[in-house]
C-alpha cells in the first residue's frame, strides 16, 4: 500500500502524492480535503495546518487568507465576521473590532 501522503494512481501501478489542499493520514483511505480553516500547502500531506486566528482558508484549501478590513476572525470563530456596530478593524487579518472613540461612529465599511 501506498505512505501517508500518498495514494495509488487510477491503473493501481504507483503511488502518488496528495495534491495541495489535500490529506492522507492512517485513519484514510483516499486523499481528503483539508476541513474548514486548515490547510496544506504542499503535495503528499499527512496532516493540515490550522490557519491563525484573523485568517482563513481560502476554497481550495491550499492557503489562509487574512479576513478584509471591515471583519475579524477570533479563534473560537469559523469565518470572517463583520464588526458589529460602532466598532472597526482598519486592518486585514484583524482578531477583534476596536471601538470607535467617543462623538465618533463606524463608517458603512466598518474600516
Amino acid at each position: 500500500s501506498c505512505a501517508e501522503g500518498q495514494v495509488s494512481n487510477d491503473e493501481r501501478t504507483k503511488c502518488v502524492k496528495c495534491s495541495a489542499g489535500t490529506y492522507r493520514d492512517s485513519t484514510v483511505t483516499s486523499c481528503t480535503k483539508c476541513p474548514e480553516n486548515k490547510v496544506t500547502e504542499q503535495d503528499g500531506a499527512t496532516s493540515c495546518t490550522s490557519c491563525a486566528a484573523g485568517q482563513v482558508s481560502n476554497e481550495e484549501r491550499t492557503k489562509c487568507e487574512p479576513c478584509t478590513a471591515g471583519t475579524y476572525r477570533s479563534a473560537d470563530k469559523t469565518k470572517c465576521e463583520p464588526c458589529e456596530d460602532g466598532t472597526i478593524s482598519s486592518v486585514t487579518g484583524a482578531t477583534s473590532c476596536s471601538s470607535c472613540g467617543a462623538g465618533t461612529q463606524a463608517n458603512s465599511d466598518k474600516t
